[in-house]
């Protein structure tokens, strides 16, 4: 279960740049990048929707739930639980006016360096209600190569 479940994390992220690249062609044929990103949205919505509809009751191992899925539990939720959407949305958004000028590979590393910083800041500081974890000096050599790294990928010769 393990080996699947990072298989798919690994193909969510191959897909980040994918949506980015056809973001922002869609971006250029409609003209805006506000409205290739809510295309975007409706898009993967429907998709959801469709998840939701077919396959959630198999998705969810319900011996391993404390309690049974509610609409109704997303009132108990603080404020900022929902901020996941505005956070995606400005990721596209963002991403989507980025693509033509910086290229695929230099918008996703930079992203990447991001993603590392506030991971880090996550985990070390139990943000959100995350566990902590603390910050080593692996992880942090870590995160260090990672934005090497992006400096590294501007280098087009």
């Amino acid at each position: 279960m393990q080996l699947l479940l990072m298989s798919l994390v690994f193909l969510s992220g191959f897909f980040l740049p994918v949506q980015v690249a056809v973001n922002s062609k869609l971006s250029g044929g409609l003209g805006s990048p506000v409205r290739s990103a809510i295309i975007s949205f409706l898009v993967g919505m429907v998709a959801l929707l469709l998840v939701y509809l077919t396959l959630e009751p198999r998705l969810l191992d319900m011996s391993q739930m404390s309690r049974r899925p509610s609409w109704s539990g997303g009132l108990s939720v603080p404020g900022w639980a929902y901020l996941g959407g505005l956070c995606g949305a400005f990721y596209v958004l963002v991403s989507i006016v980025a693509l033509p000028r910086l290229g695929a590979v230099a918008v996703i590393a930079i992203a990447l360096v991001g993603q590392q910083a506030a991971a880090v800041a996550i985990d070390t500081l139990g943000l959100f209600k995350a566990p902590r974890i603390p910050l080593s000096m692996p992880r942090l050599i870590g995160v260090a190569m990672v934005a090497l790294g992006v400096v590294l990928v501007q280098y087009k010769k």
